[in-house]
């Protein structure tokens, strides 16, 4: 059963800790949702607070996303931070580069782009974004009709394109629905960099579905945490993103008191 954040509780793991990992979604979590994606804006006291973490040598932090490589670098540039983009696709660890966490075949792009671009066409304010690794159908401007209609016609329309390209999924958040190959998640990565070291905090939080990949794969000892109040696998909630932000404060207010 899920319950709200126990911020005593956790703030003293956080203080015992000497080797910690944080993965931190950004759309709904670090930030609000925007109107237009691109265009999504990170405030300057989430990013002070993200900064104020990352000075703590104890502190791994990753923003795990399925935002592209060139959005999440432009808006975390001069912190020194893990970045995980597309789902899992990419990752770049703090001082490193890009590199490819799970190769995919890119073949059904096309096919997909035909097939929902036949749905967007019907809906003004609705578009697709072509990702690297995925394509995602965005509705958010475009009304109540089409968040009635869209989310049934694009299941359609994905039967149909995973009958040739069964090594796709379908993904749906909020108020935008995203294939990608099946071959990986937020999870899976996660889940690659955590064997790669040794952490005693291990915190993960999200807001949507693809977030519940990232819960069930960071390990029993782990704190999740889900933004909002959807059914989650998460052992703790926040019923907003404020809330979020402020206990990431809680955070970084003990952060500064060890440091």
């Amino acid at each position: 059963m899920t319950a709200g954040v126990d911020i005593p509780l956790i703030v003293n793991a956080y203080r015992r800790a000497e080797k910690r990992i944080l993965f931190l979604d950004y759309d709904g979590t670090l930030v609000p949702f925007c109107d237009v994606p691109g265009e999504s804006v990170m405030g300057e006291e989430v990013r002070r607070m993200i900064k104020g973490l990352t000075r703590d040598r104890r502190n791994t932090i990753f923003i795990i996303s399925g935002r592209d490589r060139k959005f999440l670098s432009a808006r975390f540039r001069g912190i020194s931070i893990g970045l995980i983009a597309e789902h899992g696709y990419l990752v770049k660890v703090p001082r490193g580069k890009w590199q490819e966490a799970n190769p995919a075949d890119h073949r059904w792009k096309g096919t997909a782009m035909k097939f929902f671009g036949e749905i967007a066409h019907q809906y003004p304010g609705a578009f697709l974004e072509e990702k690297e690794s995925s394509v995602a159908f965005h509705y958010r401007n475009a009304g109540m009709d089409a968040a009635k209609k869209v989310p049934a016609e694009i299941q359609l329309k994905f039967d149909m394109l995973q009958q040739a390209f069964p090594e796709l999924e379908l993904l749906d958040g909020n108020m935008v629905s995203e294939v990608k190959p099946v071959n990986f998640n937020k999870g899976s990565t996660a889940a690659s960099i955590l064997r790669k070291g040794r952490f005693d905090f291990v915190l993960a939080a999200g807001d949507d579905l693809t977030d519940e990949q990232l819960f069930s794969q960071t390990g029993t000892g782990s704190i999740t945490i889900k933004v909002g109040t959807a059914p989650t696998g998460a052992k703790y909630n926040v019923l907003s993103q404020r809330m979020f932000v402020a206990f990431l404060e809680e955070l970084l207010t003990t952060t500064s008191d060890l440091s």
